[in-house]
């Protein structure tokens, strides 16, 4: 009796041997496996993330302009009805997220005005007090996206910036458009051009064009 159960006794300490032996080993693979995994992913989604630094400008036919990142490009969508003077997109290949630009007419008498029409989409996010090239502007951020608003005389222009997963580099993004933002005459046509074209619309809106 008593060599069975030291037989026994000893198989247990075997079995309990063996499962801190395996466990110090699994510990030990995640601890040499993870930060590699994490370091690597971390690589990848950097270099998705790089913004170039070499800036090209785009000039709107409705009077402003902009830099952005040449690595970015930017789409102009078609219009959606007769209050948008301008619909933009400007996204990369590499990245889901994207800042769009919107240029419409408003009712509201002033930005103040504006925000209080639409305290929904406001609700009790922090405002910032910003510039928008020389009109006063009020960014704030909501559901992952920073969105500037701006007014003048009956127009509403608003930025929003897409963050969720890019944060960092949708900001600088962001921060580069701002800052670079301006007013300027859309250019000029000559006579030709313009008795050659089908309607002031079309010089306006004509389907979407792509600028790399």
């Amino acid at each position: 009796m008593s060599k069975n159960l030291v037989v026994f006794l000893i198989g247990i300490i075997l079995v309990i041997g063996i499962s801190v032996v395996l466990l110090i080993n699994l510990t030990k693979k995640d601890t040499i496996t993870s930060p590699i995994g994490e370091k690597n992913q971390k690589l990848i989604e950097e270099k998705q993330q790089v913004l170039s630094e070499n800036l090209k400008e785009y000039i709107d036919s409705s009077g402003f302009k902009f830099k952005y990142p040449d690595n970015f490009a930017v789409s102009t969508a078609n219009q959606i009805n007769e209050n948008v003077y301008s619909s933009l997109t400007i996204a990369s290949d590499g990245m889901e997220n994207k800042t769009t630009i919107q240029v419409e007419t408003t009712s509201a008498k002033s930005l103040d005005d504006w925000l209080t029409q639409n305290p929904a989409k406001i609700k009790k996010e922090t405002l910032k007090k910003i510039k928008l090239a020389d009109l006063e502007a009020k960014q704030y951020e909501k559901n992952d996206k920073v969105i500037t608003v701006a007014y003048d005389t009956g127009v509403l222009f608003t930025i929003t910036t897409e963050l969720k997963a890019t944060r960092e580099t949708m900001l600088d993004l962001n921060e580069t458009i701002l800052t670079t933002f301006a007013f300027a005459p859309p250019e000029s046509t000559d006579a030709s051009s313009q008795s050659s074209g089908a309607g002031e619309e079309e010089v306006f809106f004509e389907g979407e064009e792509i600028i790399e």
